[in-house]
């Protein structure tokens, strides 16, 4: 069920913990396969059953011993690229109902991983699309929550029951993923309209990764010491296609 782990005795600097959905009692109920999705997106990934108290002691348990395992690791990933349905799968339950799901997934990870290892940073995982426009009933306003929004209702709500020092990380690629030459557009099929997704913020890349950073830097962000949260950026891929 952990796909990223193959071997938890190994001593991995970063460790990605996501669901493959092949154990039912550690898959959230609105991701099994018996439920039914009234706005269907395919996925891969699935969202940790911590809904009762059966999946929260599985969770913990797992995760306990895997972070006793790998005790030096320093950086552990919940999920990959949680703003996305394809990657973090429940049926279309709203969004408010899909974050309260995954910040009590993420916070039972982080007790579980920190009673093992006190100095390990624990993280969320967000993709590049900051500030999107989904209108109503698109595909895409039941596909992914902007990272913009996501970061807005995690911080709060996570807070008013009991804020931890989650970090985040997050993975800039190019616009679009296939063109690497994103300095120059001039070739890029649609390269003005892509290049105006990076310019205005809708999607973040290399050039404009001030706007989480900035961001991030306001006051209700910051964690209890008052300081910025840790930002890793840590998955990055380049195509080769121009050279």
């Amino acid at each position: 069920e952990y796909e990223a782990i193959t071997n938890p005795a190994a001593l991995y600097p970063i460790v990605c913990i996501v669901n493959n959905g092949g154990n039912q009692l550690l898959t959230s109920p609105d991701s099994r396969k018996n439920a039914s999705d009234s706005h269907y997106i395919d996925h891969d990934n699935f969202m940790f059953n911590c809904t009762d108290a059966i999946g929260v002691n599985v969770f913990a348990s797992k995760l306990e011993n895997i972070a006793a395992a790998a005790i030096r690791t320093d950086d552990w990933v919940v999920g990959n690229e949680v703003n996305e349905r394809v990657c973090n799968y429940t049926v279309w339950i709203g969004w408010d109902e899909f974050m309260k799901q995954y910040e009590q997934e993420f916070r039972v990870a982080y007790i579980a991983i920190k009673s093992q290892n006190a100095n390990a940073g624990v993280y969320i995982s967000l993709d590049q699309k900051w500030n999107m426009e989904q209108p109503a009933n698109s595909v895409e306003y039941y596909s992914f929550i902007n990272v913009k929004e996501f970061l807005e209702k995690f911080a709060s709500d996570i807070k008013e029951s009991g804020d931890v020092n989650w970090g985040i990380c997050q993975h800039p690629y190019t616009v679009p993923l296939v063109y690497a030459k994103f300095w120059d557009m001039s070739g890029c099929p649609n390269g003005n309209y892509f290049k105006g997704l990076v310019d205005n913020d809708k999607m973040i890349s290399f050039q404009n990764q001030t706007a989480i950073i900035s961001y991030i830097e306001q006051e209700q962000f910051l964690n209890s010491e008052g300081k910025v949260r840790n930002l890793l950026l840590s998955e990055i891929g380049i195509a080769d296609a121009q050279g």
